[in-house]
């Protein structure tokens, strides 16, 4: 009880998460504001496009949404992997346990559930492929690197013991998102 107390003593607006937000992610989530999630959320949007010098397992476009808790213990890390960076609407499948390097392999997404500061994670949600799961990208600028678009995905987890306080299955619908790509030099982590 003593060290909790101390913790808390600690903790101040310093404390949350030192990412620069490059964007936003906002989605309804089984019908409530996901971003709303927590009270007094701290959410940071980047979209990670590596340059074409990278190997090609290290090519995949991110567009990674992170939800942390208050004081930064707690995040939902929502992410799309391996899109295209053009116009169009693109299927989502569940993301590859024991990925290999394929050029070909479709957009992917998933929602980890992390806690010491994204240090554990507590469980993950992957795509229901029986679902409408669509990421749109409505908008890219190549000369300034911005994306804008739409989504709707369903997941579903595996772990529900550790995720006592979630249900099974998580609805996002009439989900939106805009962002930049972090420049290699200002990535921090």
């Amino acid at each position: 009880m003593t060290y909790c107390f101390m913790a808390l003593l600690g903790c101040s607006e310093s404390n949350l998460p030192p990412f620069t937000s490059w964007g936003y992610m906002n989605a309804d989530m089984n019908g409530q504001e996901w971003q709303s999630t927590y009270r007094n959320a701290y959410q940071v949007t980047q979209a990670l496009f590596p340059d074409a010098s990278a190997n090609a397992c290290s090519r995949e476009n991110h567009l990674v949404s992170s939800l942390f808790s208050t004081f930064g213990e707690e995040r939902r890390e929502l992410r799309f992997e391996n899109f295209p960076l053009k116009v169009g609407q693109y299927k989502v499948h569940p993301q590859i346990i024991n990925y290999e390097c394929r050029a070909s392999d479709s957009v992917r997404a998933v929602l980890y559930i992390c806690t010491a500061d994204g240090d554990v994670v507590e469980g993950s949600y992957n795509v229901v492929p029986s679902e409408s799961n669509i990421f749109q990208i409505t908008k890219y600028n190549p000369e300034n690197e911005e994306i804008t678009g739409t989504f709707q995905v369903t997941f579903t987890t595996h772990s529900p013991l550790l995720l006592a306080y979630l249900p099974d299955t998580l609805r996002f619908t009439h989900g939106i998102f805009h962002s930049k790509n972090v420049p290699p030099l200002k990535r921090k982590r």
